[in-house]
């Protein structure tokens, strides 16, 4: 269980542990009870402490879902329209030319993370369709 950044957000420092519970949590209230309607951070942090034995502040799961958030959004980036990419599933790095990073490094530098790092599979590999409602159609409402 390593942290999966190496910042502290508040006085949580997440696990890859912590962001799957994270991630499975808010993706069962937005399939039960939050469609249409904002997210609810009081009832992700009772049900995430319920899940973890540390105490996690409600603005460090915010910013846990912003910043994950951002990483979905630059990932998709990256894969959306190419063609003739591959991708290890065990590291998560898409496998492509130094050309090919080049350029899309001189279109949004952030992505630069992902050449040698790529995304965890396990997080991210919940399913896209579900990543894309929790990370992509759910920040479009309000968040309370």
């Amino acid at each position: 269980m390593t942290p999966s950044n190496d910042k502290k957000e508040g006085n949580f420092i997440w696990t890859d542990d912590d962001m799957i519970a994270f991630c499975e949590i808010l993706i069962a209230l937005f399939d039960e009870k939050v469609k249409g309607r904002a997210i609810k951070w009081v009832l992700v942090h009772d049900k995430f402490e319920k899940r973890i034995k540390p105490k996690c502040p409600i603005k460090s799961m915010k910013n846990k879902y912003d910043w994950m958030r951002r990483d979905w959004q630059l990932w998709k980036f990256l894969k959306t329209g190419e063609i003739g990419l591959g991708w290890d599933p065990t590291t998560g790095k898409i496998k492509a030319s130094i050309k090919w990073w080049k350029k899309k490094i001189m279109e949004k530098p952030e992505v630069k993370k992902f050449q040698n790092k790529g995304v965890d599979p396990e997080i991210y590999g919940i399913g896209c369709i579900k990543m894309d409602m929790l990370l992509v159609v759910l920040p479009n409402r309000p968040i309370v």
